[in-house]
C-alpha cells in the first residue's frame, strides 16, 4: 500500500501490486571525547533505498516509487561546556525524490540544518535558543507544499515546585 496525494491534497491509500525493495541503513554513534563536564559527540546515519514498481505495467514498471528517496541521512554534532552550556548541530539530507508514478516529476535534493544551545542558569531554569533551517533551504517534502524558512526560538524552561 503506497499513500498518495490526490488533486485535492487528501491523501489516499492506494495499492501497488507488486514491488521490489532493496536498501541499507547505517547508523554511528561516538562520544568523541568527555573530561569532567566537558563532551563532544557525534551521531550520522545514513539509508540507500532502492523500492521500485514490479507490477509489469507501462509506465510505471521498473520505476522508483513515489516519496521514497534513494538517499537519505542525517548528522549530529554535540558540544557540552560548563559555562557556556550544550550547543548542538544537526544536519539531514534528503536526495532526490518523484511524486509521480512515471517518475516524469521530482522533488530535488535538499539539505536542512539546525544549530541549538541550552544553558541551566539554575537547577530549576533553563535557556533554550535554536535556529531551524539555518541556510533558509527553499525546500519541498511533498509536491507543492514548501518547508518553512528559517526560524528563530528563544525558551525559558521552569522544572520543580512542590506538589
Amino acid at each position: 500500500i503506497q499513500w498518495i496525494p490526490g488533486a485535492s491534497g487528501v491523501w489516499r491509500p492506494h495499492n501497488v501490486g507488486e514491488v521490489l525493495i532493496r536498501g541499507a541503513e547505517t547508523e554511528l554513534e561516538a562520544e568523541l571525547w568527555h573530561r569532567g563536564e566537558t563532551r563532544v559527540a557525534l551521531g550520522a546515519s545514513g539509508t540507500y533505498l532502492d523500492a521500485r514498481d514490479r507490477t509489469g505495467e507501462p509506465n510505471v514498471d521498473g520505476r522508483r516509487l513515489v516519496y521514497r528517496p534513494e538517499w537519505s541521512g542525517t548528522g549530529r554534532l554535540l558540544l557540552d561546556l560548563p559555562l557556556l552550556g550544550g550547543i548542538e548541530t544537526g544536519w539531514q539530507y534528503v536526495g532526490d525524490t518523484f511524486v509521480t508514478d512515471a517518475n516524469t516529476k521530482v522533488l530535488p535534493a535538499h539539505w536542512q540544518g539546525e544549530v541549538r544551545w541550552r544553558r541551566p542558569l539554575s537547577p530549576a531554569v533553563r535557556i533554550d535558543a535554536a535556529v531551524t533551517n539555518v541556510l533558509d533551504a527553499r525546500a519541498r517534502d511533498f509536491r507543492d507544499y514548501p518547508l518553512p524558512g528559517r526560524s528563530w526560538q528563544l525558551g525559558l524552561t521552569w522544572s520543580g515546585g512542590s506538589r
